[in-house]
């Protein structure tokens, strides 16, 4: 059993062995920052958008270290070996309403209004000076915590099977047994949420299931093998806030979610 200041963390195909970490909160309330920008963007180009944001905060990186907040954040990577942070990203670059927008969370949050702070409305981005307006933000904080009733939520491009998992999803093409290792990869996958958000969520008190299936998508990765993607609904006993991301690679928009409130 993990102790309290234990915090599981994702990899590609495992989970690692626990790190120690901050003591974790049984209802935190993190400040999540979602800022919109008058940039319009294809899926294709969000790995850009996130390293042309990364590279002009590697140049303010004595402002970042001054206000105690790491640069590593905007790219998780190490900065000294150059190996990724196997963790939960807490700044997420993605598209809203078809424009660039990124969503910073905790510490991200903070990260993120730094460099709003210092950005003076241009960015170099695929070797061109770009000029970029906010257009919408949000700054929240909101209470996380278990409810009665099931909340649901609907997700987008949920990365949620990797190469590991296709033999189990290949040899067994019955819709009752794929859906259960969906609604296992959900739970694993809100449990890292919630480890992210400094969340002392017992693994047992997590009700977590899919209720609808869209859009599936076979994909490449930023790693090597094949990713299955799905676009649903899902339903859980948790009240999480919108805009935060579950699955893999979701510091470059997959597995977005929006709550449903008219449905819970």
């Amino acid at each position: 059993m993990l102790a309290n200041n234990e915090l599981i963390v994702a990899t590609a195909n495992h989970l690692s062995l626990p790190i120690k970490s901050k003591p974790l909160k049984t209802n935190p309330s993190p400040r999540i920052l979602t800022t919109v920008f008058n940039l319009p963007l294809y899926p294709r180009q969000l790995r850009q958008w996130r390293g042309a944001v990364s590279a002009q905060a590697m140049e303010w990186k004595d402002k970042f270290n001054q206000a105690g907040i790491p640069t590593h954040l905007f790219h998780n990577h190490n900065e000294e070996s150059g190996d990724i942070r196997h963790r939960y990203p807490l700044l997420q670059f993605k598209i809203i309403d078809r424009q660039a927008a990124i969503t910073g969370i905790g510490q991200g949050a903070d990260a993120l209004a730094l460099w709003l702070r210092l950005f003076k409305n241009t960015l170099l981005i695929s070797g061109r000076q770009t000029t970029l307006q906010v257009i919408k933000q949000t700054d929240t904080s909101r209470r996380l915590q278990r409810t009665r009733k099931p909340q649901h939520y609907r997700m987008y491009v949920w990365k949620a099977l990797n190469a590991a998992d296709m033999p189990r999803w290949n040899e067994d093409d019955r819709l009752t047994q794929r859906v259960q290792l969906l609604d296992e990869k959900l739970h694993r996958h809100l449990l890292q949420l919630a480890a992210a958000l400094e969340w002392n969520l017992k693994p047992e008190t997590l009700k977590a299931y899919m209720c609808y299936l869209g859009q599936t998508e076979k994909l490449e990765g930023y790693h090597p093998g094949k990713y299955l993607a799905f676009s649903g609904v899902f339903a859980c006993n948790l009240l999480l806030p919108d805009e935060v991301a579950i699955g893999q690679e979701v510091a470059v928009g997959f597995g977005r979610l929006q709550a449903l409130p008219g449905k819970s």
